[in-house]
């Protein structure tokens, strides 16, 4: 138990101490969100509060894993995790198109989550992870990630104010343009407040802020990452969510992102706008998951930048057949910023069959295909970059155990290009991973 306790100080202590500052949050939102806290700490009090009042409020929504966890400490509820993730051997480390370097790979990992309960009128969640990714010969590639969020929600009659905050430093790959893996740091701060004037409407408006912070030795085909795609992202959305059927609810996403680049001299500086529109399907329906459809706008300072009008969306859908046997479709378009050029539109579509052949085995056999469309820029005004990935893999998992699983999987990724950045890999991996 003292090992646990250690550990849960430390990742507490990683996340309070390291993790940088959210920066130009706005005041007044700042303020009326602690206000708000404050507030219902006051007028609230944990105990004591009648029958009749406890069946009015709302049961936490605590993720299960952690809610029926074992280890307690005092009024906390614990969660450790172990696993070791991706091991095994990759024939292209670096996605090279000319000189592929193979290398033994894995990435042990330990993490810890903890719940405080607040009667009923909410919950603190908070917790962190650290992996080592580990190469055999090549290590230079050698980091230790780590994460770590916190996630603050209370309930007020038939208001739910929530406000939570993540890190990350790690080296891995962000997204499918960049090949490499990079070191970079991610921090994220979210508010919002959730109104349900009935059990099945609901109202939501939310603040996000996200800053992306390459190193400064991130460099890729000649281009200092930092230098060009550093930001900071304030977003505000709306949405509305009617259930229209007993296990279906209709979707309505609105939203305004204003993302500001560090260099002073960057023609990234952009506004977004955008509305979609879609359905959300309950876990224990035939179809299960969200789907979003839309129109989004992204428009640049510098006149001559061309702007994205047309379509956004996402899907994450799971098609249930039987209790062996499920299909589960991704869809997802949006633009993201580019190195290289000054945005790409890119395009993914993929599919996973999964059947179970015992309680305990189940084959994932998935396909996915994605495609980057490039803009012109102002060296290539009259031609256009496209890259597709094709990426194909099948997982083989076995359950030991309520709370230990294993597994090996076999992927196949390529890229084709028309401006030559082409290569392909293969990757065995095998994962372990061990919930106490």
């Amino acid at each position: 138990m003292i090992f646990f306790h250690s550990i849960y100080i430390s990742l507490f202590s990683l996340f309070h101490f390291e993790c940088t500052r959210v920066k130009n949050i706005p005041k007044k939102l700042f303020l009326f969100y602690l206000s708000v806290i404050l507030l219902i700490l006051i007028s609230a009090p944990l105990s004591g509060s009648s029958e009749k009042t406890k069946r009015a409020q709302k049961k936490p929504r605590i993720p299960p894993s952690v809610y029926s966890a074992d280890i307690k400490i005092g009024p906390f509820r614990l969660k450790p995790t172990f696993s070791i993730k991706n091991a095994g051997y990759d024939s292209n480390i670096f996605y090279s198109p000319h000189h592929p370097v193979a290398d033994y790979t894995a990435t042990p990992t330990a993490g810890l989550r903890s719940v405080l309960l607040l009667g009923n009128r909410g919950f603190l969640d908070f917790g962190g992870e650290l992996g080592w990714l580990w190469f055999a010969r090549t290590t230079s590639q050698n980091y230790l990630n780590r994460y770590a969020d916190a996630h603050l929600e209370f309930y007020l009659s038939r208001f739910t104010f929530y406000i939570e905050e993540g890190y990350a430093k790690a080296r891995r790959r962000f997204g499918y343009e960049i090949d490499i893996r990079t070191l970079h740091t991610v921090n994220s701060l979210n508010m919002g407040i959730n109104y349900e004037p009935s059990h099945k409407t609901s109202l939501k408006f939310a603040y996000n802020q996200d800053l992306l912070r390459y190193d400064s030795q991130a460099i890729f085909r000649g281009y200092g990452l930092a230098e060009i795609l550093n930001h900071m992202k304030n977003s505000f959305g709306l949405t509305y969510k009617q259930q229209i059927l007993p296990k279906t609810a209709a979707l309505s996403e609105f939203s305004y992102v204003k993302y500001n680049f560090d260099n002073p001299t960057s023609d990234l500086n952009s506004t977004s706008y955008r509305a979609l529109w879609g359905a959300e399907f309950d876990p224990s329906a035939f179809i299960q998951g969200t789907f979003k459809i839309g129109f989004a706008y992204l428009t640049f300072q510098p006149p001559d930048i061309k702007d994205y009008k047309g379509l956004a969306g996402s899907a994450s859908l799971r098609f249930r057949f039987s209790d062996y046997t499920y299909f589960l479709v991704d869809f997802n378009q949006d633009t993201y910023f580019s190195y290289w050029a000054y945005y790409f539109i890119s395009k993914l579509y993929g599919g996973t069959l999964g059947f179970y052949l015992s309680e305990r085995i189940r084959i994932d056999v998935t396909g996915t295909v994605i495609n980057n469309f490039y803009q012109a820029t102002e060296i290539w005004k009259e031609e256009r970059r496209i890259d597709k990935l094709n990426l194909y893999r099948v997982n083989i998992l076995y359950r030991l155990a309520e709370s230990i699983g294993t597994g090996v999987g076999i992927s196949y990724l390529e890229r084709t290009s028309d401006w030559g950045y082409e290569w392909d890999g293969f990757t065995i991996f095998s994962i372990v991973s061990y919930e106490f």
